[in-house]
C-alpha cells in the first residue's frame, strides 16, 4: 500500500490569506493594488493572486474596475 501526503495548501489559497491580513492590517482604503508587487510580496504567481482577489471581491474586500484597477474600497 502506498502512503500519500496530504496535499499542502494551493498556492491560491496561500495568496487568498496573505492579500486578506495585508488588506486588513495595512492598506488604506481607496488604494489601488499593485499585482506585481503583491505576488513578489506574497511569493505567489499572477494566477493565484487573481483567484485570491476574485474570492476577495466576492466578499467586498476589493472592487474591481475594469480598465481601470482593482481597488480596496472605502
Amino acid at each position: 500500500m502506498l502512503a500519500t501526503a496530504s496535499p499542502g495548501p494551493l498556492m491560491a489559497d496561500l495568496a487568498y490569506t496573505g492579500l486578506r491580513d495585508l488588506i486588513v492590517t495595512l492598506t488604506s482604503p481607496g488604494r489601488p493594488l499593485q499585482e506585481e508587487a503583491l505576488g513578489a510580496r506574497l511569493k505567489v504567481g499572477r494566477t493565484p493572486l487573481r483567484e485570491a482577489i476574485k474570492r476577495l471581491e466576492a466578499e467586498s474586500l476589493v472592487a474591481i474596475y475594469p480598465r481601470r484597477g482593482t481597488f480596496v474600497p472605502k
